[in-house]
Formats: C-alpha cells, structure tokens, sequence
C-alpha cells in the first residue's frame, strides 16, 4: 500500500495545544508519553530553536535531554537519484512495493551520567498508520540530508535494536533505543519497513519534529516528557523485563529439540564471533550474530555443550568445543577454524562416560592449567574427566572423579578464577563444590527451590566475569521462566531476576541452557551478549535468544556491572 508521503505536512485542527494536534498516547514500545500543556508548548520551542530540552528530573542526579534531530530523509528504491532531505515527510514502505527506508541522525551533547534509557520518538501522520512498523537500526553517520539518495544510502550496521509492530496514526510512536546510545555522540538511526502497509512520519520539517529522549542516572524516562513506573523500597529490581533483540534460525528438528548454547570469540575480530548451539535430536549448529546458522554438523544427538581456548593439541594452541552425546552417552571434541568459523572433529574415540550422559560444563584449572569436562546425568550423578592431547594430534579424557548430587541434574558451570563449581539439582537448587579433581564431594548451597529465588527446574548456569573476582552467576528458573543473578564472589550472594520478553524479537520461556560473555563482540553487541535456549518460539521450532547485557545490567536496580576487561581467550594460554 503507498502513499503520497507529501501530503502529511501541517495538518492542523481546533482544540489543540499551541495551535499542533495533540498527541496521542500511543507507542510501539517504551515509557508511555505525559506532556502537560505547558512542557508541550516549551518543548516545541526548544526544538524548534535545535536545542535538547531538560525534562524534569525525579533526583537531582537524573536528567532528560529531548535531542531534535539534525538531520533527517528518507531514500526510495523506485528512484534511486533522487534526494528527498528538505522534504517534511519520513517513510517506510516495502513488500511488493518498490522500498522506502528512512534515516535520521542526532547530535547528543550535554549528557552527563549513566543512560538509563534513550528513546527515540516519531510522530505518526495523518493516514499514515500501519499493521506492522518498521525497524529499528543503527547506521553509519557518513551522509548528508541535502544529498543521500538509494544508491549511497548508509549501510546498517549490527542486529535490529528495535521493532515497531502495528502503530495508529495522529500519534506518537516510540522506539527503545536504549541499548545503543551511551552517551554524548552522533547517532544515525535507519527506519527499514517490514511490510508493503507503509508507515509515514512527521521528518524536522513539519509540525512535529523527531526527538531522541535521553535519560540519566536513575531518571528512566523524566518528569512531565517521560514516566516509567518505579519499582517499590527494597525490590532490588526483582522481575525486570528485557527485551530480546536478536533470534537464532530455529533448529532443525521439532518438539523439544534446541538446548544449550556456547558464545566463540574471534581471535582478531569479534563481530564475526559465533554462537554454537545444540539440536539435541539430530546435530550441532553454528550461528552468527545476527542469528543466521552458518554451519550444521548432523552427526550426534548433543545435549549441551561448552567451550575453552588455548587447548593444546598438535603442537598448535585451540579453541575446543565439547558436547555430550546423548546417543552414545559420549564425550564429543571438536577444534573451531576461525578462518570459516567451522567445527573439525577432533575425538580420538567415542569416549563412553559410563552414565546417560545430559549436563556438560568444561574447566581450565587456575592451579595446573589441565582442561577438564563434567558431566551429569538424571541420576544425579557428576564425573569429572581429563582432557588430553593422545600425542596424534586428537583429543582423548579420563576420567578423575565422581560426584553423587543426589537426584536429576543438567545444568553446570565452572569458573575458570576461583576454583569453584556450580551443579543445578533440578529439584532442589544450586550447589558449589571445588573444581579441582582432588575437591572431594563436600559443598554449599547456594540457593533453593521454594524456599530461595527458584522454580523448578533449575537447569543453565553460566558466569559472566568481571575483574578482580567481580562478576555474576546467572542460572534458569526454568519454571518461573526467569534468571536468577547471583554475586560471583563470597558467598554467591542473591542479586536480582529478570525475564526476557517480546521485543524485536519474541520472548523466552522455559529456558534450558544459556551462556553469558562480558566481551565486546564488535558494533552489535559492544558490551557483551547473553544467550538462552527458547522453548517456545512460536509457531516455529525452537531457537536462541540474543540479549545485550548491558540491557540487563542497565535494568536492575542497582545497575549490574558491565566490564568488558577480562579476556576468555586468555585462559589457558
């Protein structure tokens, strides 16, 4: 469906603040809109003038600045020479009608602290709604209102940041835009349509300019431009909902298939870093960061899996995949070649565990350097094995301890710092023992079902370092459909919970593994990355979730720490 987009400019009316219509509360998502009359009229002012307009603050450490945009145009297919900068209308349209895309950039200056949120706010004209709004990206700033046209549009760059969905005219929408602005800069968005039902918006030349809305400190949205609930004394920021804003392809069998995941850091380039996750019903897949499979290996049922780097192995340091095969209650290694970000079987032999295996975790000894993998299964049963070169250039294991949890256990995590290891009894709660094979069966209780912060099943767990000990355990309250975030130092003290919903993206439910890194992998997740298995993926098969940690970081209260210091591919070597 097209329209004229120059027929959206000036629409007036009687009964209207200022002589402009009045905006409706309407959004695509984020904090719902509260203009007063007057902060209206003042804001219009100042963006009129190109100047950021202070809302006002709840504390006096918390500030939001309304940016007007300093450029803005948008590009269509259908004539790629032409250059509509001065002209008052953005659009998005596709489908089988030639594509319209939109960009605007903003200049972001005076902003002091944390952002605890940025918004990114278009007024929708007059006819100009839609059943399914574009998409949010972030894109190059090397472009000129007055002169970009199709064909030397500036590229996107990274994953969706966000998803508009079905928006209504006459009405402000807004886009969260949170986890890509961080501070003073110049920020291109791209608007990219997802349907032929095209959208139009209000471009800085018409009555309602577009804004970006930065918020400060503890200020998640302002006085009278934004308000956002507040979580009561004491909350801790319990229950923060996050948005997932990347999914992986959905694996390649159905019923409950997808399981567990492990995030690969590229030696020398971190944006073509991948994520290897488990079609525990017919092979492992190979994903980049923008969920697309790159590679698919049908040659085992594997339940879960992990990863070290430096191996050593023929003379050469690597980095090693293991997975536990559930076909052949089995050890499975293999060797990643970063030139393709392709797997190479490196297992000497089936090494047969004895036990009916599930669970997998790998360690890398603080204290003698010796790469290990436990494993577990439904009887509560832990073994420890030894990985080693057999001196062909192949991967061998022996096993060096057995721990007895008690009952069905899956879930593990080792910390490759302190010593300590994290076993998930489903149906009781997380335990800590030592890592080293000599650490005998004595332990801690970290937390409990019923009683503590988790439903039943408990199943991930995954570390997200920091330095000098700092950083979190997070795990799967796999029946509450949350994570639970614990301290990764003393006493695993209880942080926080958050769940992950609709978004760009739809949400994650009954989650079975995940992995977190702190590491900055590249433009589309420069402060780190979190990855759960989703149960239900709709009406497709199951897949992945990708999360931005320094959304959740940025979400609990206080905030959690993003430190994208420590090194994974330093381990070992």
């Amino acid at each position: 469906m097209r329209r004229d987009v120059t027929a959206i400019v000036r629409r007036r009316g009687a009964g209207h603040d200022g002589g402009r219509p009045a905006p409706r509360r309407h959004r695509a998502h984020g904090p719902a809109i509260a203009h007063s009359g007057v902060a209206h009229l003042l804001l219009a002012v100042a963006l009129a003038r190109g100047l950021a307009w202070p809302a006002v603050a709840s504390q006096a450490e918390a500030a939001s600045l309304a940016f007007p945009a300093a450029a803005d145009a948008r590009v269509e297919e259908e004539r790629p020479e032409a250059n509509f900068g001065a002209d008052p209308g953005l659009r998005t349209d596709g489908g089988g009608d030639p594509e319209v895309r939109s960009y605007l950039r903003f200049d972001v200056g005076g902003v002091a602290g944390r952002v605890s949120r940025a918004t990114l706010r278009l007024y929708v004209a007059a006819g100009g709604e839609t059943a399914d709004g574009p998409q949010v990206y972030r894109a190059g700033n090397d472009w000129r209102e007055a002169d970009v046209t199709w064909n030397d549009q500036p590229a996107p760059s990274g994953a969706i940041v966000d998803d508009a969905g079905a928006i209504a005219e006459e009405g402000w929408l807004e886009l969260d835009v949170t986890r890509v602005v961080d501070g003073n800069g110049v920020y291109t968005f791209a608007l990219f349509p997802q349907s032929g039902d095209g959208a139009n918006f209000h471009a800085r030349e018409a009555d309602y300019p577009p804004q970006l809305v930065v918020a400060t400190g503890d200020d998640r949205g302002g006085g009278p431009l934004v308000s956002t609930p507040t979580p009561p004394p004491g909350s801790g920021g319990d229950g923060a909902a996050i948005r997932a804003s990347v999914e992986t392809t959905p694996v390649r069998h159905g019923d409950d298939a997808a399981d567990d995941a492990a995030v690969w850091i590229h030696p020398t380039d971190p944006g073509r870093s991948a994520i290897v996750g488990t079609d525990k019903l017919g092979g492992l897949a190979i994903y980049d960061l923008a969920g697309e499979e790159l590679a698919y290996y049908a040659d085992s049922t594997p339940n879960n899996v992990d990863l070290r780097y430096n191996f050593p192995v023929g003379g050469e340091r690597i980095a090693l995949v293991v997975t536990s095969d559930t076909d052949t209650d089995s050890l499975r290694a293999y060797q990643v070649d970063p030139a393709t970000r392709e797997l190479d079987d490196v297992t000497v032999r089936p090494i047969d565990v004895g036990i009916g295996v599930a669970g997998l975790c790998m360690y890398v000894s603080p204290v003698s350097g010796r790469y290990f993998a436990f494993v577990g299964d439904s009887s509560g049963t832990v073994q420890q094995w030894e990985l080693f070169d057999d001196g062909t250039g192949k991967v061998d294991a022996a096993k060096v301890r057995t721990l007895s949890v008690g009952s069905t256990t899956e879930g593990c995590v080792a910390d490759d710092g302190t010593g300590d290891l994290y076993v998930a009894e489903e149906d009781v709660g997380i335990w800590r023992y030592g890592a080293e094979p000599e650490a005998g069966g004595e332990r801690t209780e970290v937390d409990a079902v019923g009683g503590g912060h988790l439903t039943a099943d408990v199943e991930g767990l995954a570390i997200y370092y920091g330095g000098d000990g700092g950083g979190y355990l997070l795990a799967s309250s796999q029946g509450s459909d949350e994570f639970v975030v614990y301290e990764r130092r003393g006493g695993n003290a209880y942080v926080t919970t958050f769940s992950v919903t609709a978004g760009a993206v739809d949400g994650v439910s009954h989650t079975d593994g995940l992995d977190v890194t702190n590491a900055a992998l590249g433009v589309a997740f420069p402060n780190g990355l979190f990855v759960a298995q989703d149960d239900r993926n709709g009406d497709d098969n199951q897949n992945f979730k990708l999360v931005p940690w320094d959304d959740i970081a940025r979400a609990a209260s206080p905030p959690l720490a993003v430190d994208t210091g420590w090194d994974p591919r330093r381990v070992g070597g």
